[in-house]
């Protein structure tokens, strides 16, 4: 009878014991889900912060003054952040503001700083003209190529 009580101390202390574990994996798992899900959100907001400083921009019929503020804010977010870097393009248009684009110097993809102000600057020059801006995506949801058209 001894050795009985002892098998069943033994028996309860493993079982306590492998609920003890059972009750640790069930606690780590969902920390897990909780962490995953919060690290989702913040990348979530990350794109979305980073995409709203162009959205304004992304319309037909801007002004040059507005290509010239998106051009500026091309240039800061190069400047700040060097992980998701964005390229200026420009896209063929036939019409009265057809070579205004490529007048101002965008004639390919560019993302230098150097090129996008003397983009800039050029601009400046073309009062009066209208362009259309759109934006992709890379594989990660962040703006990477902004195309800028001349307005048909």
């Amino acid at each position: 009878m001894d050795n009985a009580s002892k098998a069943l101390i033994i028996a309860g202390a493993v079982l306590i014991a492998v609920m003890l574990v059972s009750v640790g994996v069930l606690i780590y798992n969902q920390a897990v889900g909780v962490i995953d899900t919060s690290r989702d959100q913040i990348a979530g907001m990350s794109i979305s912060t980073f995409n709203n400083q162009f959205q304004q921009y992304l319309k037909n019929n801007a002004t040059t003054a507005e290509v010239k503020s998106l051009l500026d804010a091309v240039i800061n977010s190069n400047i700040s952040s060097v992980d998701h870097v964005v390229k200026i393009t420009s896209k063929n248009a036939t019409g009265t503001n057809a070579g205004t684009l490529a007048a101002a110097g965008v004639k390919t993809t560019v993302s230098s700083t150097n090129d996008l102000q003397t983009i800039s600057t050029e601009l400046q020059k073309l009062k009066g003209h209208r362009y259309d801006i759109t934006a992709t995506r890379d594989s990660f949801g962040y703006y990477n190529v902004i195309t800028i058209s001349a307005h048909k």
